[in-house]
């Protein structure tokens, strides 16, 4: 279970996605911290789009001090890496093809997908839908931390079509409960895959005595023109020497040769 960071825009997850039956993309950014997330659309996947859009972001938020993606083509180019270096921040690659290694970013990207496929199917506009789906996510009340992601972001409650009840706001421990739902989902994963604790200790690894290394004697690592082993060799009579070496001939493994038919 990864700890969250200890100050807010520190670490952000960057993801992409495509637009169902177009060929319009976006960026998603996500906070490690309070999940708020941020979307930008880009008119390609390469560097020279998606650098400008990440400055621009940049420059609302603050240079954050990790950057983490999942090895895609914009992030893998001299530019990007300069601009890095530039900016002052880290780039962290993660494993590829493993959604749990970017789980924020990847589960969220998930859950736009299916709200613009079903905006798309109702032929309404997918931009403005997905504005009203970041301002309700935005003002909802994370699972793991139990605060919307926009008033742990920016300290306040942001106002919602949705009529607002006055109420007192119930102070959190964020780092607590976030790490109680990890533990929750990690039991929850572990089953999924069948993880069971080894039962194997530190005492069961079996160890050579004293008395069978006296009795195999020093261990003798084989050189660069040493013979295998497990091979029997012997010089093959009547074949022209190489280099002054004479060819070798390889038969049976050793523990094979009482068993050679002569």
């Amino acid at each position: 279970m990864s700890a969250l960071p200890e100050r807010l825009w520190s670490e952000i997850s960057t993801d992409f996605g495509q637009v169902p039956g177009m060929g319009t993309y976006f960026m998603v950014i996500s906070d490690d911290l309070s999940r708020y997330v941020v979307e930008e659309p880009v008119s390609s996947l390469t560097a020279n789009a998606v650098i400008p859009v990440l400055d621009k972001i940049i420059g609302e938020f603050g240079v954050p001090d990790v950057v983490k993606s999942d090895n895609g083509p914009p992030f893998n180019s001299s530019a990007f890496s300069d601009y890095a270096r530039h900016k002052g921040f880290k780039y962290c690659k993660i494993t590829p093809l493993w959604p749990l290694a970017n789980a924020e970013a990847d589960r969220f990207m998930k859950t736009v997908k299916k709200s613009i496929k079903a905006t798309v199917a109702e032929g309404n506009s997918w931009n403005q839908e997905l504005h009203s789906f970041l301002l309700s996510y935005r003002a909802t009340p994370y699972s793991s931390t139990g605060i919307p992601p926009a008033t742990l972001m920016f300290g306040r409650a942001i106002k919602t079509t949705l009529p607002r009840i006055a109420y007192e706001q119930p102070q959190h421990n964020i780092r607590q409960k976030d790490s109680e739902s990890k533990a929750r989902m990690k039991v929850y994963a572990d089953r999924k895959a069948y993880v069971r604790e080894s039962c194997i200790k530190i005492e069961d690894v079996p160890t050579s005595s004293d008395e069978e290394e006296e009795e195999l004697g020093p261990q003798q690592y084989p050189r660069p023109d040493d013979p295998p082993r497990d091979t029997v060799v012997q010089h093959a009579p009547g074949l022209p020497e190489v280099q002054g070496r004479p060819q070798l001939e390889r038969r049976l493994p050793e523990r094979f040769k009482d068993f050679i038919m002569k």
